[in-house]
């Protein structure tokens, strides 16, 4: 094929939809020996000039086919947003173009021509081309030029070594992805990556898919990091729980609550029953207290154990546990026991025993009486109705007995309650019998109901018909269910369906009955029915009959196979004559039944309804008549937006656009019209589009941006900007948005260039509304310039929008252009933007940060630094976001620099320097320099400063503290410990504790600071201090010498001054000097009888609370040891009270052992403590 047929049938491409034509052009470029040579090929392309959108896209698309690098590389880098995505989903051609890249070129000769989103993408996709040695040298050369931001997301596909480095040197955090492809490639990494984690945050990391993909592959280590609190695991699913079964298997039972805090509770029960240790599980979380039986905690597990075993578990543990307890206590001590699922007898039982206990109160028989035997609580209530005189007492009454009948399901007895009902209480009010109703519904399956039960239902709504009372909307089901027993039971229907009937006069209705066939019988039944219906208002009856068709209608559609014949009914026949035979005056069900009877021919061809009219002329008249589409949208809908219509449906068509289209344009068939059939809209499009300038339809733009061959953008966009020029249009906005989506860049750049160029910088609200009105138009389109695809062009257009009250507009379009602009393009730029006015040139300053190369970056900071407070604070910002970015001593010392010299920082900016993270390295200079600086905000400020100082020790690391100067430690201790704790920042407590554990060679000095009072009593803060100092001393790293200093201080003030410090402090040091438990209770037993001899044995609660505290350190077994110890030591009161309180919450069989040694010892007051309820 020569060049000039390609070229021709290239622009010449056949079809209509997008589809259509690019199939076209795939069987083009597709012919075999389409071009003969390399040359033929490349002077077809040449001359190939693509004219419009789709011709572009197309171009491109052949350039892919073909594999044309060079032409493809060219567009690539113009910057036209849609044209480079295209391109850049071709991976073979980014293959291509970077494979074989050296490094230096690729970062620094490459990346500056392409804008800063593709920039990203372009170095993670070179990442994963090459290999880790040369990876290592792209993370480098893109550390140097971009900083962390750009370099971090490659860093997965480095070396180990080069990883782990990096993480330590800069504190880095990885994402999910990053941690889980590390994991592939080496398992020691993850566990690293945590520990790192841990000791930077000192929190558990809790990333649910490094998490979960952990457990998959190494449940023993995901076991390990959970019980060092490394790793925080979100609720397990099922499966997820049922594959760490294999690896706790032995363990489950020995920590079942620490399983059940991450693990689906049903899977863990599942994993017990089968091991036969739920039962034992169930005996342990049992109430320890008689009392307590009915909230028994243990009964939440019920739910994982067979039903029938219920009640059987509960007993013989109830019976384990207080074997002193027989049947009818145990039944007397449940407030409910249906929960338990006894035997039905039992359950009498328990109602007769409780409520003969609670006979004297009121409550009793509402709460007992409905669990009675039916034919026993009927009798009573009986008895209490007849004694009743207010109505809802009596509503109660009989609501128990209709709920005794439901928990026995003795339908018999429910027969007799409702004959009982129909007697007694037929001249009850309204409200009795509704609620009797509903809660027969409620509580009973009417398909279950004999004869005699809907005899005395019916008879309670009969007297609420007579009474005007009734109403189908409060029992619809009911009186449905009412009439499908009377089908199916062969019973005459005919006057109950009458009521029916006469009862939904003003609703709309449809039947829910489950039976279809009965569902067909009634619906049959009612259409013959209809006709001897009577009713005063015809509108009614005509509404009345329309329902029931459609009632009939949607049950034939929903159900095709029980399909009703509507034509053999009169009562349709004579009401669709009547509609077909009007020439005017239509009301709403004549324009309903006609749609109806429409559908329904469609739908049931075979039971077509014949009507001698021309249905498409009545259904003009119709609308004519209303003035409105009334419905027939749904026709139009259903039946043109098809590919193969009938002779109706064209006729129906022909209707739409040649008589419809111009006043009830409907906006879902245009716009199916436009992605199946645009053809089709040529001689309507001109309508279309002056409609679309008032009324939002048009969806599809982007596709009609397609249709140049068929003209449809051109005659939008000559509309659309005729429109512009009418004062009267009130759609200028939307009508801007289009055109930005239809026209070119250069075309839409210019129209704003044109027309929306800002003449002056401030607009008012006094001025006249129409200037009003264009100057808001002009802010819109200056964000309209945010969505141009060409934005490089739009940077120019956006920096006229940089003045007064349009600066807001066009930063929006700025920022967003620079984003999508090459670097290369951007320098003049950036140096344009900062010769601008002071409120702008700080743009300057944050966009070089963002989106710049090191020495850009820094020639801008550099060339900004200036007197004017507001440029002085964005630079300051700036620079904090380079130095994050480029992390090294140089920058810090500027940034200190700067903070030293700073002097109008808002509070916005110094809440951003006490709140940075930086990294471990740089952290200690920083923070005391971040301090110094703030406490200078004291006298300038006129709010506390202090919540700043807070969020800056905050920040303080362990792995820091030795970092500090003494000069600071001194200066805060002493300025900030001697003033009072509500001006002190927060966490000086928690700072002060970290320092006297991590610097030994400032203990002297701090704690001189802190008791430097001469009082024998201690003040609040160091009361406050204590408490500090006590919540971070843990068994496993207490510190000894740290202990002994603070003794020695401690000492200085009275005992009943201080004794809530003294206690403490002389129990820890005897756990500290203690080899064995022995030992160690000894020493407290000692302790505690030495102070009560001292100050009474009142001083016990006191002492308890402090030995509380020592326990929080101790493992159950540590504490049992302990207090087996004790009793073996010494037996008296106190020590046996002592030991009842330390062990009361522990449930382990050693526990078991205790208690039995307590039993034995004679001591009438430890006798008095072993019978107390809570005390087991």
């Amino acid at each position: 094929m020569d060049t000039v047929d390609f070229c021709r049938k290239f622009t010449e491409l056949q079809g209509d939809l997008i589809s259509e034509r690019r199939e076209y052009l795939f069987r083009l470029i597709r012919t075999p020996s389409l071009f003969t040579s390399e040359a033929q090929l490349k002077s077809a392309l040449q001359n190939l000039k693509p004219a419009t959108y789709q011709q572009h896209l197309f171009y491109i698309d052949t350039l892919i086919y073909f594999r044309r690098i060079d032409e493809l590389l060219e567009i690539f880098l113009q910057g036209n947003v849609i044209y480079t995505n295209r391109i850049f989903k071709q991976s073979w051609f980014l293959e291509l173009i970077l494979k074989d890249k050296e490094v230096h070129c690729f970062v620094n000769e490459f990346l500056p021509l392409v804008p800063y989103s593709i920039k990203c993408r372009l170095i993670v996709t070179a990442s994963k081309l090459w290999n880790q040695e040369k990876n290592d040298a792209l993370f480098d050369a893109v550390y140097i030029r971009y900083g962390l931001t750009l370099a971090v997301p490659i860093l997965h596909h480095c070396s180990l070594p080069k990883v782990e480095f990096q993480i330590k040197e800069n504190d880095l955090r990885l994402r999910s992805k990053q941690i889980l492809q590390l994991y592939e490639r080496d398992e020691n990494f993850l566990q690293l990556y945590l520990n790192h984690h841990k000791r930077l945050r000192n929190n558990a990391y809790n990333e649910k898919r490094v998490v979960r993909c952990l457990l998959r592959k190494n449940p023993t280590l995901f076991l390990k990091l959970i019980k060092e609190d490394i790793i925080k695991t979100p609720y397990l699913g099922k499966s997820c729980s049922k594959r760490l079964l294999k690896s706790v298997r032995e363990d489950l039972f020995l920590n079942v609550k620490f399983y059940l805090t991450f693990m689906k509770k049903s899977v863990v029960m599942w994993r017990l029953r089968a091991d036969l240790k739920f039962e034992k599980l169930y005996e342990q979380t049992f109430a320890t207290s008689f009392t307590e039986i009915s909230n028994n905690p243990s009964n939440s597990l019920l739910k994982y154990y067979p039903k029938s075993r219920h009640w059987n578990l509960f007993l013989q543990t109830c019976n384990e546990k207080f074997p002193d307890k027989n049947l009818e206590d145990i039944l007397l001590a449940l407030d409910n026991v249906e929960q338990l699922h006894p035997p039905r007898d039992l359950v009498w039982k328990w109602a007769e025993l409780n409520y003969e206990k609670h006979m004297g109160y009121k409550w009793a028989y509402q709460k007992f009486l409905g669990y009675f035997e039916p034919s026993k609580a009927i009798v009573l209530i009986k008895e209490k109705i007849n004694l009743t005189s207010e109505i809802s007492e009596r509503c109660l009454l009989v609501d128990l007995m209709l709920k005794s009948c439901q928990r026995s399901n003795n339908l018999t007895v429910l027969e007799e309650v409702l004959k009982y009902i129909c007697f007694r209480h037929r001249n009850e009010d309204f409200e009795f019998r509704n609620t009797i109703l509903h809660k027969i519904r409620l509580y009973f399956d009417p398909q279950q109901f004999n004869g005699n039960h809907w005899k005395c239902i019916d008879e309670i709504i009969q007297i609420m018909r007579i009474q005007k009372e009734y109403s189908y909307a409060d029992h619809p089901d009911l009186q449905e269910e009412y009439i499908e027993f009377l089908f199916l039971s062969g019973k005459d229907y005919k006057k109950d369906l009458m009521d029916y009937i006469y009862d939904n006069q003003s609703h709309y209705i449809h039947l829910t009955l489950k039976n279809i066939s009965v569902q067909k019988r009634i619906y049959t039944a009612v259409l013959n029915i209809l006709p001897e219906v009577t009713c005063e208002d015809p509108f009614v009856y005509k509404k009345m009959k329309f329902n029931y068709l459609n009632m009939v209608k949607n049950f034939s559609m929903r159900h095709p196979e029980h399909c009703i014949n509507i034509s053999d009914f009169p009562v349709y026949m004579d009401t669709i004559e009547s509609v077909v035979s009007k020439l005017n005056n239509f009301d709403i069900y004549d324009r309903s039944l006609l749609l109806l009877t429409i559908q329904y021919n469609y739908k049931f061809p075979d039971n077509t309804v014949w009507l001698n009219v021309d249905i498409v002329e009545l259904i003009m008249k119709m609308i004519s008549d209303a003035g409105h589409m009334c419905g027939f949208d749904v026709l139009f809908e259903e039946f043109l937006c098809k590919k193969h219509r009938t002779q109706f449906e064209h006729d129906l068509l022909e209707l739409y656009f040649s008589c419809l289209i111009n006043n009830y344009m409907n906006g879902y068939v245009v716009n199916w019209f436009i992605m199946n059939e645009p053809k089709f809209l040529v001689p309507y499009f001109r309508k279309i589009a002056y409609k679309s300038i008032s009324t939002v339809f048009l969806k599809h733009l982007d596709v009609i941006k397609h249709y140049s061959h068929l003209g449809f953008d051109e005659i939008l966009c000559r509309i659309y900007k005729e429109q512009l020029d009418n004062d009267d249009v009130v759609n200028h906005k939307r009508l801007l948005e289009n055109l930005q989506l239809l026209l070119p860049t250069s075309d839409f750049l210019e129209l704003v260039k044109e027309k929306y160029i800002p003449q002056q910088d401030k607009f008012t609200e006094t001025e006249q509304k129409i200037v009003l009105y264009i100057n808001y138009l002009r802010c819109d389109a200056a964000r309209l310039l945010v969505s141009v695809t060409e934005p490089d062009k739009a940077i120019p257009i956006a920096l006229q929008f940089f003045r007064g009250d349009y600066l807001r507009s066009g930063i929006r379009a700025l920022y967003s252009s620079f984003y999508k602009t090459a670097e290369q393009t951007l320098y003049p730029y950036i140096e344009a933007v900062s010769r601008l006015s002071v409120p702008i040139r700080k743009h300057a300053i944050f966009l070089s940060c963002a989106l710049m190369n090191k020495e850009c970056v820094l020639n801008v900071l550099e060339v900004a630094k200036e007197t004017d407070i507001s440029v002085q604070k964005n630079h300051f910002s700036a620079s904090l976001k380079f130095f994050l970015k480029h992390p090294s001593q140089k920058y810090l010392d500027e940034i200190l620099k700067e903070i030293g010299g700073a002097n109008g920082l808002d509070r916005k900016l110094v809440y951003t320097l006490v709140k940075v993270k930086m990294p471990l390295k740089y952290r200690t200079v920083y923070l005391e320099n971040s301090w110094k600086f703030v406490e200078g905000l004291r006298e300038a400020w006129t709010l506390n400063i202090t919540k700043y100082l807070g969020k800056i020790l905050r920040q303080v690391h362990t792995d820091m503290l030795r970092s500090f100067s003494d000069s600071f430690i001194v200066h805060v201790v002493k300025s900030y410990f001697t003033i009072t704790e509500q001006n002190r920042p927060d966490n000086f407590d928690t700072f002060l504790v970290q320092l006297l554990k991590h610097r030994p060679e400032n203990r002297t000095l701090i704690l001189d600071v802190i008791f430097s009072n001469q009082s024998n009593i201690p003040n609040l803060s160091q009361i406050h201090f204590f408490k500090i100092l006590c919540k971070y001393i843990r068994k496993k790293d207490i510190d000894t010498q740290l202990i002994n200093l603070v003794r020695q201080y401690w000492n200085n003030f009275s005992v009943l001054g201080s004794f809530d410090q003294h206690v403490p402090l002389k129990l820890i040091a005897l756990q500290i000097d203690s080899s064995t438990t022995a030992e160690f209770a000894i020493g407290v037993i000692d302790y505690l009888e030495q102070l009560m001899s001292e100050f009474g044995p009142s001083i016990y609660w006191i002492f308890e609370q402090h030995i509380h505290f020592i326990c929080i350190n101790m493992n159950d077994e540590e504490i049992l040891s302990f207090c087996s110890e004790a009793i073996h030591y010494k037996i008296s009161a106190t020590v046996c009270i002592l030991i009842m309180n330390l062990i009361k919450n522990i449930k382990t069989e050693k526990k078991k052992l205790i208690m039995t040694e307590l039993k034995n010892i004679e001591i009438p007051i430890v006798q008095i403590y072993l019978n107390q309820p809570l005390t087991h």
